[in-house]
């Protein structure tokens, strides 16, 4: 799955093994996605702030890497 160019002002989160993207920046992707479907369905922004763990953009892709290869 190619990732959009997230901005400065994303937001990286595991939440639960999910990874979820808030303010991404980028044209056409919405406020707060899980991509751990594809094409990345919407995700509860609160959930992700509440439920999960900030990560870093390496940590983010590879999570996301891990999740596709299994399908």
């Amino acid at each position: 799955m190619k990732l959009p160019s997230f901005g400065p002002r994303a937001e990286l989160f595991d939440v639960e093994g999910i990874p979820v993207s808030l303010f991404p920046d980028a044209p056409g992707v919405p406020y707060s996605m899980a991509w751990d479907t594809d094409p990345p369905r919407s995700f509860d922004p609160n959930s992700a702030s509440r439920n999960g763990a900030p990560v870093e953009l390496t940590e983010f892709t590879a999570l996301v890497a891990s999740i596709h290869a299994e399908s």
